[in-house]
């Protein structure tokens, strides 16, 4: 307790006195406030917003270059796919869209590890793209050699499963 004399009058004050000799309650109730205030108003904004920044994950932090390949006669699926990828947060500039470069039609979509050294991001692609893991696996002897060039890591062929409307959802 603090006693402190103001107008000739001794007053009680519970607290310390600032270098001004205001007891430190008066002067550090505005800041104290203000800083409840804020705090609510950030919790507040926080539950009631749409984050719009994009996830952090194995995905996004370890970017690695990815073709999306249309195995499909659905026009446009891998530019959808990319787009979904691009929403999860995947860097769209790592990525290419093309035709399968066998040329044929494919009935279940897969992910193609060309290594085997990027089986996380590719689990985590296949998640996001709603595609089985047992469909992401490391390219074989013959898949290697028929790549046109070692300029992606994955290579997500989108098969006939894929047109179910997996990337609107």
């Amino acid at each position: 307790m603090v006693f402190e004399v103001v107008r000739g009058r001794a007053r009680r004050s519970w607290g310390l006195l600032d270098p001004h000799g205001q007891p430190v309650t008066r002067t550090l109730t505005p800041v104290l406030v203000a800083i409840i205030a804020l705090s609510l108003a950030t919790v507040a904004c926080q539950a009631g917003s749409t984050n719009t920044t994009k996830p952090t994950s194995s995905a996004t932090a370890g970017a690695v270059r990815v073709a999306v390949e249309n195995g499909t006669s659905v026009e446009g699926l891998a530019a959808q796919a990319m787009a979904r990828l691009v929403s999860r947060g995947y860097p769209a500039d790592e990525m290419e869209a093309a035709n399968t470069v066998d040329g044929t039609t494919h009935a279940e979509s897969e992910i193609i590890d060309q290594d085997g050294t990027h089986s996380v991001i590719a689990g985590e692609l296949a998640n996001w793209l709603n595609i089985a893991p047992a469909h992401v696996r490391t390219a074989t002897e013959r898949e290697r050699a028929a790549a046109p060039s070692d300029q992606f890591a994955l290579t997500i062929v989108l098969g006939s499963d894929a047109t179910d409307g997996r990337f609107t959802r």
